[in-house]
């Protein structure tokens, strides 16, 4: 939270879990307080990072708020399958271990959070995951 009479150069946010109980209100927080110019949410439901960024939006029409569903700890090809698909699949499976044991450069370029840091290059990453 910023101290009153502080100045506040941060201009992009990047909310993980910003569309759950606890990040909405940070992220409600972030733009009535800090007002920036981009406010992303990221979240594992698409439908409820859509609910999230309309309400947002017409709450703080001054901020560019983006959406972007999907889990944010895995590679950027499997963010939108179920823990259960990728636990059936060897390869997926296989995939985990090589991201957490292998060479961290090429982990670190199949990584969806890399991505979205990447794409956005926000000023302030919160982590609003429960």
């Amino acid at each position: 939270m910023r101290l009153k009479g502080a100045p506040m150069d941060d201009r992009g946010f990047l909310v993980l879990g910003g569309a759950g109980l606890v990040g909405i209100q940070v992220a409600h927080r972030i733009a009535a307080e800090l007002q920036p110019e981009r406010l992303v949410i990221v979240s594992r439901r698409e439908r409820t990072v859509a609910g999230a960024v309309e309400e947002l939006q017409t709450r703080w029409p001054h901020v560019d708020v983006v959406g972007e569903g999907g889990v944010g700890f895995r590679r950027d090809d499997d963010r939108r399958r179920s823990r259960a698909d990728l636990l059936a699949d060897p390869a997926c499976r296989e995939g985990v271990f090589e991201d957490l044991l292998g060479p961290f450069a090429a982990a670190y370029g199949r990584s969806r959070l890399a991505g979205l840091l990447e794409r956005y290059r926000p000023d302030v990453v919160v982590d609003a995951v429960n």
